[in-house]
């Protein structure tokens, strides 16, 4: 009886970690809105878009890869080396893109995010992207 206890609890824990995460936009939203202004607000939205994106770009679609081919191996030491090597390929790719989106972020803010006031959001797009990659082929590996 006390394993059906734990598991109704653990399940009752998910599901409100569940429902505070999908009200998180709701009152998150306000907040963005009121310190940032609707203009600054658009500019921010528009960036994560451009992350969201990049990701599949960045990923160079290895995530796939590493998930087909590290089903079937049982040696954790060549599944450590292979994830190593892919993990040093994809930052370092994220690295090159992120250094030419920092380099070229004033051309970038005029053109696509509203001007030379989103300039600053163009440069956080550059450690967001390297460390979105980073966290993204990390939690590929464990599913």
């Amino acid at each position: 009886m006390p394993e059906y206890k734990l598991f109704a609890q653990r399940v009752g824990l998910v599901g409100i970690v569940n429902l505070l995460v999908s009200l998180r936009g709701l009152i998150l939203l306000p907040i963005l809105t009121k310190t940032l202004g609707t203009e600054l607000y658009g500019v921010l939205t528009q960036i994560l878009v451009t992350i969201s994106l990049l990701l599949p770009i960045g990923l160079l679609n290895l995530n796939t890869a590493m998930i087909r081919f590290f089903a079937g191996e049982k040696d954790k030491d060549k599944i450590r080396q292979e994830f190593y090597a892919v993990f040093t390929l994809i930052t370092l790719f994220s690295v090159l893109l992120a250094s030419i989106f920092f380099v070229f972020s004033e051309p970038l803010a005029i053109a696509f995010f509203g001007g030379s006031s989103s300039i600053i959001f163009v440069r956080l797009l550059s450690p967001i992207k390297i460390l979105s990659v980073s966290y993204l082929i990390c939690i590929l590996t464990f599913c």
